[in-house]
C-alpha cells in the first residue's frame, strides 16, 4: 500500500506544469509561514543570496559553469544520491 506520501507525489505528477508552480509554491509559502518567515523577508533572503552568488561570479571566486554542465552536474549528484 502507498503512503500518503507516495500517492500525495503520483497526484502531483498528474497536474500540469502551472498547477505544480502553484503547488510548489504554496507548499513553500505554508513552510515559510512555519518558520516565522514573511514572503517579503522570503523574498529579500533571495535577493540577498542573488547578490552574493553574482558578486563571487564577477570577482572570479567562483567559475562560470554553462547550463549544460550545471544539470550534468545536478543529475549525477542525484543518481549518487538515489544510489546510497
Amino acid at each position: 500500500m502507498a503512503s500518503v506520501f507516495e500517492e500525495v507525489v503520483v497526484q502531483a505528477r498528474r497536474l500540469s506544469e502551472s498547477e505544480r508552480m502553484r503547488l510548489v509554491e504554496a507548499l513553500l509559502r505554508d513552510l515559510a509561514d512555519r518558520a516565522g518567515a514573511s514572503a517579503e523577508g522570503v523574498a529579500a533572503a533571495w535577493d540577498a543570496e542573488v547578490e552574493r552568488r553574482l558578486d563571487e561570479m564577477e570577482s572570479g571566486r567562483v567559475a562560470w559553469v554553462s547550463h549544460e554542465q550545471a544539470m550534468a552536474g545536478a543529475v549525477a549528484a542525484i543518481a549518487s544520491a538515489r544510489a546510497k
